[in-house]
């Protein structure tokens, strides 16, 4: 899969942003002001995700998908930051990813089978592979929203504590 990385120049210290992403982190869950949580992994890398999901699987997997927030002061007197978001899949993701793409193929292969040996007249058994493509296709397009949905939300964090970016 190709990389998904977009990065800011921020004009100010790195630091401000910083406290700003571990209180969203460490805050309650209904005191949120941007629905984010996350793990602080370094000193200035996180990963966020979504506070609350609208599907939750049992046994729980984890996110589905997570941003990597990386911040950097770029020149010495730290007017000037590098913010660099990245997406990482999470478990769940790979889960759904390989078992849609593992039964869309399978099914395919046996709907081709079956229609080789009983004629084609019997083309109705390609609807199961049909289905599990666009449960496939589904997959995808919920981390692809999921994905521009934490974006938006960083920015819109930049946007509210009036922080100056530009994005490169």
């Amino acid at each position: 899969m190709k990389e998904n990385i977009t990065t800011y120049k921020i004009y100010e210290n790195s630091i401000r942003l910083n406290q700003i992403i571990v209180s969203e982190i460490k805050e309650n869950v209904f005191k949120k002001r941007f629905n984010l949580s996350g793990d602080i992994t370094n000193n200035n890398i996180f990963e966020v995700y979504n506070c609350v999901s609208f599907i939750v699987f049992k046994p729980n997997l984890g996110p589905l998908i997570k941003l990597k927030v990386n911040l950097e002061n770029v020149n010495n007197n730290k007017t000037e930051s590098v913010l660099k978001l990245e997406r990482l899949n999470g478990f769940t993701f790979y889960v759904q990813y390989w078992f849609s793409l593992f039964f869309t193929i399978t099914t395919f292969i046996i709907s081709l089978y079956y229609l080789i040996t009983t004629g084609i007249d019997n083309i109705q058994s390609f609807l199961l592979p049909t289905i599990s493509f666009i449960y496939f296709s589904i997959i995808k397009l919920i981390t692809k929203s999921l994905t521009k949905s934490l974006i938006f939300r960083i920015e819109n964090i930049l946007k509210i504590e009036k922080i100056k970016f530009l994005k490169l």
